[in-house]
């Protein structure tokens, strides 16, 4: 997308755009003294700065002016040139920012940028944003406090939060914003909205949880200042009933005595008193008959010279005027602050008047309004507490009940300084409060400790106090607003935001990937036919390597395997046999790790290729301990063995990784056993039909296995501790082969050990059953026109003519001893062109041949016959080292009867024979 250049158009979209995500960002500020914890309209300032050229500074200069300016200032104050100062100066902190990102943009990055140099990426992240931002957040730190005179702490503070906020909004908001528009420092051909609708809905995803948070930790902290103003209401309702009692106290001692002297109510009032609450006086103001004025006038006058009856008359004391009763002050305490109040007339008094009245018509207490004491003029904050005194208690509804009032007592309360001792009470720095003394809903008084308008937290609270209302407006503290920062949202959206950004960014490089490849591939695409037929010279080097290997191993392995048969069936002594068996059967045991060791990587990968073909276990566990026999004895072991019912049974299963699970376990027993017995259990469990559990135990008296290293005992290259490496020797891999072949085999393996008292290790293998009785008629029965009767049979005479192809003498050797033994006459050729060369003149009854020759290999022989009627027909059996799998499935196609893999037994030469025999039987 392409804006359009004009300069009045760069100018107002700068300023809209900068001024509208500025308020965006507002909505993430983090009170008190927060700068935005993601401050948007620097990533969109810079971005459209970079699209649109130098005079986008003037537009985003003049919305960062407004913003700054609305955020700092009061609507509605009169405007003013020094109002401009600050927002003026953070303005020119922004527009700065955008110069230096713009110049670090392009020296430390490659522009235009490829979303998939990560390099440039990297740098803009590392570089271009952390350090640009540095630039507004010290300045406009730096501008606010000298402007305000703030501590270096909290100047540091908002430098902090400022620079996060930038930081987050430039490498957020800009790469997005310049993969919409085309500009000259980021490249983004297609797939702009795939950038920007999830970079979007990521943002409000991060804005909501931000939201939620907030809305959480105020509403708890909301809660928690009420918590805190709640002590407020209790103390008030402590003091209200502290008041009551002490009037209700005085009704007491009048009730108690006909008649209570001065110095008697003095010593009671002061007995009663709470220091906490602060009363200014405590006074007992008799009912006085009209017609008894004068007497009590002269009465009083003994302690109070110039004694007489008054009222407040025009704001004025005057002698009260003659009138059917009067309430006048006759006992206060503390006497010395409230001598001026005494004899006044309160029946009358124009404020309290109506109040004493209610109090005598209802017989409860009643507060006066809001008024200035005679004792105290200048002071206008005091209310009194009336609370009269009937003969005989008041009796609701007596209509007259001024006829048994005897007096009225009075709680005389400053409110300023009540309202102040509540405060100072609490002892609560978490609040400030502001007080309303409601007379019929209208304030009549004010009282003001410490109020905060620029609190976080505001209540307005109620309470009622006697018979009158009390407003409450609390406001927190600043020591309670600072305790207040979210630090747990303003994680929440920096981390948010974060994970957003490099969401992003990995949403411009997987989407400009293709682009990018596609590029490679074509600037590749020559190089790579260039290089294709040497790679595929190299593979085949490759695979003729491994082949190679696998022959080198395999040849002296035949040789030994070979011999070993040949001296057993010349032996000339039971214990030559013997021995020759040994070697024998440590060639196959030999043959089978070597087998396991080159698949183990396949193992390893679960590619491991089971055959399924019955098999005596017996047998099996006959030659492990033949095998280890000697081994165990020479350390002072005893082996055992418990073959349980497997006898009875042939498991069909791969005999093999049977035997080598069993080989594995049972040496690993040897090999950490000092002294004691080492017992192998077989027995098949669950027989139902044709299927059953082949259970192995393998016991031992050896070291034992730690708990915490069972965990890690079938691990590759792993033992139970390192130091056992060096003591028992061991490659580490024997239990890592087991667990991989019980896992191919769908076994289960468990390990029973406790450190210095042996292990048992069993294994459970489910398996199909044949019983022995079903099978010797069938399969352990000799075929007739099998080799073995025919040899039983037939005189020392030759069945079969054969040629053996073959480049190895010792190989060539032992074919021809074991041939002579199945009755096969032989014939030997050095490679394939000497057996091609005889067959010239020659026709055997079977050819032998070996793949890897020099002058002409197996297979190019085998084409060659294939290509000559005389010689198509001619049974061919491969004997080679080659386990590839390619070898074989050539061969099949080729038409080769049979592949033996070296090392071979005599049972399988004589296996291919019978198969050759009874072909020729049938023709």
């Amino acid at each position: 997308m392409i804006l359009p250049n004009n300069k009045a158009f760069v100018v107002l979209l700068a300023f809209f755009s900068y001024y509208v995500f500025a308020k965006i960002g507002l909505l993430f500020a983090i009170p008190p003294g927060f700068a935005s914890s993601i401050w948007p309209a620097a990533g969109v300032g810079l971005a459209v700065y970079l699209v649109s050229g130098r005079w986008a500074l003037l537009g985003v200069f003049l919305a960062s002016t407004l913003a700054n300016y609305q955020v700092s200032n009061i609507i509605g104050n009169p405007f003013s040139i020094e109002m401009l100062t600050l927002p003026t100066l953070l303005a020119f902190g922004t527009a700065l920012q955008l110069i230096v990102s713009k110049q670090l943009l392009i020296k430390f990055c490659e522009t235009p940028i490829k979303a998939v140099s990560l390099t440039s990426v990297i740098r803009f992240l590392l570089i271009v944003g952390p350090v640009s931002c540095v630039i507004a957040a010290s300045l406009n730190a730096t501008s606010i406090s000298l402007m305000n005179s703030l501590s270096l702490p909290n100047t540091l503070f908002i430098a902090f939060t400022w620079w996060v906020g930038d930081l987050l909004g430039v490498i957020f908001f800009t790469p997005v914003i310049l993969s919409i528009f085309e500009n000259d420092y980021y490249q983004q051909k297609k797939d702009r909205l795939r950038i920007a609708i999830p970079a979007f809905m990521l943002f409000l995803l991060v804005s909501f949880v931000f939201y939620l948070s907030r809305v959480n930790y105020e509403e708890s902290r909301h809660d928690q200042f009420e918590v805190e103003t709640s002590s407020f209401s209790q103390t008030l309702n402590i003091l209200e009933n502290t008041i009551t009692q002490q009037l209700i106290a005085l009704q007491g001692l009048f009730n108690s005595s006909d008649e209570v002297r001065r110095e008697e109510f003095r010593l009671f009032s002061e007995s009663i008193v709470n220091p906490n609450v602060k009363v200014r006086a405590l006074a007992w103001l008799p009912k006085v008959e009209g017609r008894n004025r004068n007497a009590f006038e002269i009465n009083v006058e003994k302690d109070f010279p110039g004694f007489y009856l008054k009222q407040l008359i025009d704001g004025e004391t005057k002698p009260a005027i003659k009138q059917s009763y009067y309430l006048p002050i006759l006992f206060s305490e503390p006497l010395a602050s409230n001598r001026g109040a005494i004899g006044l007339d309160v029946l009358n008094h124009p404020i309290v008047g109506p109040t004493v009245r209610k109090a005598i018509n209802t017989g409860t207490m009643a507060v006066s309004p809001q008024l200035a004491l005679v004792q105290q003029q200048e002071s206008y904050n005091a209310v009194v507490v009336y609370y009269p005194h009937f003969k005989n208690g008041y009796v609701k509804g007596s209509g007259n009940p001024e006829k048994n009032l005897i007096g009225i007592f009075e709680a005389v309360i400053e409110l300023d300084q009540l309202v102040e001792s509540i405060y100072h009470q609490v002892e609560n720095d978490s609040f400030t409060l502001q007080t309303h003394y409601l007379q019929d809903q209208q304030t009549t008084a004010f009282f003001n400790f410490n109020f905060r308008d620029d609190g976080l937290f505001k209540i307005e609270s109620e309470y009622s106090f006697f018979d009158t209302e009390l407003l409450v407006l609390f406001s927190s503290s600043n020591k309670f607003d600072q305790e207040s920062i979210d630090w747990s949202s303003w994680l929440i959206i920096v981390v948010g935001c974060l994970v957003s950004t490099f969401s992003v960014i990995f949403i411009i490089v997987m989407t400009n990937l293709s682009e990018m490849l596609e590029d490679k591939v074509g600037r590749k695409t020559r190089e790579l036919k260039e290089k294709n037929t040497e790679l595929l010279k190299a593979n085949e080097a490759k695979s003729r390597f491994l082949a190679n290997m696998s022959h080198e191993y395999r040849t002296p392995l035949n040789a030994i395997i070979g011999f070993a048969q040949l001296g057993k069936s010349d032996g000339n002594t039971k214990k030559s046999s013997e021995y020759f068996e040994q070697i024998l059967n440590s060639s196959k045991f030999l043959l089978g790790i070597i087998n396991n060791v080159l698949d183990f990587s396949k193992i390893s990968e679960n590619k491991i290729i089971l055959e399924k073909q019955p098999f005596s276990v017996s047998k099996s566990v006959d030659t492990i301990y033949n095998l280890l026999k000697e081994k165990a004895s020479s350390k002072g072991i005893v082996l055992e063995t418990n073959k349980g019912n497997v006898d009875n049974y042939l498991v069909k299963s791969d005999s093999v990784r049977v035997e080598q699970v069993l080989m594995n376990l049972v040496e690993n027993a040897i090999k950490f056993t000092a002294v004691g017995n080492v017992t192998l259990s077989t027995s098949l469990q669950g027989v139902k039909k044709n299927r059953a559990t082949l259970v192995i135990k393998v016991k031992d008296e050896g070291i034992g296995i730690p708990q915490d290293k069972i965990e890690t005992l079938f691990d590759s290259f792993t033992q139970a501790d390192e130091s056992t490496t060096r003591r028992f020797g061991g490659t580490g891999l024997g239990l890592a082969i087991v667990k991989q072949i019980c896992d191919a085999m769908d076994a289960k393996i468990d390990v029973y050990s406790l450190s210095g008292q042996g292990s048992s290790f069993e294994v459970n293998i489910p398996v199909e059953i044949e019983p022995i009785d079903n099978l010797e008629s069938e399969d352990l029965t000799p075929k007739k026109n099998s080799l073995s009767n025919l040899i039983d049979t037939v005189d020392k005479k030759f069945l079969f003519n054969a040629l053996v192809v073959e480049d190895n003498k010792i190989n060539q050797l032992i074919a021809s001893k074991q041939l002579e033994l199945l009755k096969v006459k032989s014939k030997l050729a050095d490679d394939g062109q000497q057996g091609l060369d005889y067959l010239a003149t020659h026709k055997p009854d079977i050819v032998f041949v070996d793949l890897h020759m020099p002058v002409l290999d197996g297979f190019s022989m085998i084409r060659e016959m294939k290509k000559m009627l005389d010689l198509a027909a001619i049974p061919i059996v491969i004997i080679s080292a080659s386990v590839n799998h390619e070898d074989k499935e050539y061969a099949k196609i080729l038409g080769v009867n049979d592949y033996v893999t070296k090392p071979f037994l005599l049972e399988e030469l004589s296996s291919v024979i019978d198969k050759l025999l009874v072909q020729k039987s049938q023709q």
